[in-house]
């Protein structure tokens, strides 16, 4: 009985994972977000501190 339970729970948790992750990629991936995403991607680079970057 325990092991069809553990089967059963492993079958789901991996069916949730699977859709988890093509959520993520249609998230990420679809045609209205290209702007989006640019921007974001460029965040670290655009700030600018007092020292220029040296440590």
């Amino acid at each position: 009985m325990t092991e069809s339970i553990m089967n059963h729970m492993a079958t789901v948790w991996l069916i949730g994972a699977i859709v988890l992750f093509l959520w993520i990629l249609f998230r990420t991936f679809r045609p209205g977000v290209r702007e989006e995403m640019k921007h974001n991607s460029q965040i670290p680079f655009a700030v600018k501190d007092e020292t220029d970057g040296i440590a």
